[in-house]
């Protein structure tokens, strides 16, 4: 699938059985398609919806929707993909079998950091809905506006770096959800810029922990 041009259902690899879900999440699709509040949108018309499989219990969120992961069709594609690709590999997983979302849908120009506008209009049209449909076990959110999107905690790359596997049962804007675990991390981009190897593996070694951490949370039924 990597390089090939979707169709906007093309995105989610695995709906639910239940039709009435499945028909929400096509509608949610269609919806972020078509949809067209940002005024950056216009700039390059790029977005990318929710990806991969809408029935896993694991939920990524990155930050906004960059160029490169726009013309592979999918989200972390390409050189900080290729650090979680080094996870899936050592969880002996694959990026498929996770839901995989951005902050912000669209691709801002010339790749800039999303605007506060943009956040929030994601957020509230599409970003309570998706983690409402899928009802994630475990999220793992890389960099500041994923973060933000969970918890109203400051962020800091300290705050990251510190956190292991946290409990949560609300998004940062009060949105009441099931409980997940929470794992909070840097975004892989930062640490792909770093060309340090030996901070590459650092960095991919801590993800596969607290991945693994937060399945036995899950298995035990403590989320």
């Amino acid at each position: 699938l990597r390089g090939q041009k979707r169709k906007p259902l093309g995105y989610l690899l695995n709906l639910p059985a239940d039709r009435e879900k499945a028909k929400r999440w096509r509608i949610l699709v269609d919806r972020v398609v078509g949809c067209r509040k940002c005024p950056a949108f216009k700039w390059s018309g790029n977005v990318l919806p929710p990806w991969g499989d809408t029935n896993s219990k694991f939920l990524i969120i990155g930050q906004s929707l960059c160029t490169q992961c726009y013309e592979g069709g999918e989200p972390f594609y390409g050189h900080s993909g290729e650090l979680l690709d080094s996870v899936f590999s050592l969880l002996e997983t694959h990026k498929s079998d996770f839901l995989i979302t951005n902050v912000v849908l669209h691709n801002p120009p010339a790749n800039r950091p999303s605007s506060e506008e943009e956040r929030h209009n994601c957020s509230d049209a599409f970003g309570r809905e998706a983690f409402t449909l899928q009802s994630p076990k475990v999220v793992i959110t890389l960099g500041r506006d994923a973060y933000n999107f969970i918890s109203r905690r400051s962020y800091s790359m300290r705050s990251c770096l510190e956190s292991d596997v946290w409990g949560k049962s609300s998004l940062a804007d009060g949105t009441s959800t099931k409980r997940f675990a929470w794992i909070p991390d840097v975004h892989p981009a930062f640490y792909y810029r770093s060309r340090d190897e030996a901070v590459q593996r650092g960095y991919v070694q801590r993800l596969v922990r607290r991945i693994k951490k937060a399945t036995k949370l899950m298995k035990k039924g403590v989320v």
